[in-house]
């Protein structure tokens, strides 16, 4: 009797010990999923980080040509517009600009004006 105790006893052991084994695999499977997954996330956070930053700098690319093109659309219009009153100041009866360049910047302007 005290043998077939002990050898229950043994067999009890063996299963927890076989059990904890398997929870233990179980655990560094899950672990390693999740160390994987978390290696992946960082990955796609940077990919995302990378694309944003590379739209910001184009979006602020564009933002700052399209201030310099406005800036010297404006200075070349009031260029021409300083011109023409320069004209119209010394000879108002008749505006006529003072070479053939001015003409054509006057009448660029005054065909297309600035948005």
């Amino acid at each position: 009797e005290a043998a077939r105790r002990e050898r229950q006893r043994a067999q009890v052991v063996a299963r927890l010990a076989s059990d904890a084994a398997a929870l233990a695999a179980m655990l560094l499977g899950a672990w390693q999923a999740h160390h994987t997954s978390s290696k992946e996330a960082v990955a796609d956070r940077k990919r995302r980080k990378e694309r944003v930053l590379a739209a910001w700098g184009r979006e602020a690319e564009l933002v700052v040509h399209t201030a310099l093109r406005a800036w010297r659309v404006t200075a070349q219009e009031e260029a021409a517009m300083r011109r023409l009153f320069r004209l119209e100041v010394q000879a108002p009866e008749a505006v006529q600009p003072s070479s053939k360049e001015e003409e054509g910047e006057v009448e660029e302007v005054l065909a297309n004006p600035p948005a």
